[in-house]
C-alpha cells in the first residue's frame, strides 16, 4: 500500500465539486493549482513524488498540476476535510434531480398515451367501412354491414 502525506491546499468551489464528483464516480482527476492555491485548509492525499513537487513549486513561486488517482481521492475521503459533506451534498442532490426526473417522465408518458389514443381514433375514423359507435359501450372498432 501507498503511503500519502496529507497537504493543506487553498481549493475553489469547483475544484471542490470537480473532486467530489471524482470521488463519486471513482475516477481520477487532474488539478491544475496556482501558485497561491498551494497552501491552505483543504487536506488531499499526495504521493511523497508530488508532495516534494509542491513544496519546490511553492517555494519557487509557481503553480502545479497534480494528478490524483482515484485511490488517493478514496484515501483524502477517509481522512475527512471537506469532501465528506460534499459527497454527501451530492448524493441528496442526485436523489432529488432523479424524483424530479420520474414525475417529468410519467407527465410526459400520459401526454404521449393521448396523442397516441387521438391518433389512433382519427385513423379509425378515416378507415373505409369503419366507425366507432358514440352509443355503443366498451372500446373496439365496428365494422358496417356491406349491402
Amino acid at each position: 500500500m501507498t503511503n500519502y502525506i496529507t497537504h493543506g491546499f487553498n481549493l475553489t468551489e469547483v475544484q471542490k465539486r470537480l473532486i467530489a464528483k471524482a470521488v463519486y464516480n471513482k475516477t481520477g482527476i487532474n488539478l491544475r493549482l496556482t501558485y497561491v492555491q498551494l497552501q491552505g485548509n483543504d487536506k488531499l492525499a499526495l504521493t511523497k513524488t508530488q508532495a516534494s513537487r509542491v513544496i519546490r513549486n511553492r517555494n519557487n513561486g509557481q503553480g502545479i498540476e497534480l494528478r490524483l488517482s482515484k485511490s488517493q481521492l478514496q484515501y483524502s475521503k477517509k481522512i475527512g476535510g471537506f469532501l465528506p459533506l460534499l459527497l454527501a451534498a451530492l448524493s441528496a442532490a442526485g436523489a432529488l434531480a432523479g424524483g424530479a426526473s420520474a414525475i417529468a417522465k410519467t407527465v410526459h408518458d400520459k401526454r404521449e398515451q393521448e396523442r397516441h389514443n387521438r391518433a389512433v381514433e382519427d385513423a379509425l375514423r378515416s378507415a373505409s367501412g369503419g366507425r366507432i359507435c358514440p352509443t355503443c359501450q366498451g372500446s373496439g372498432l365496428y365494422l358496417s354491414k356491406k349491402r
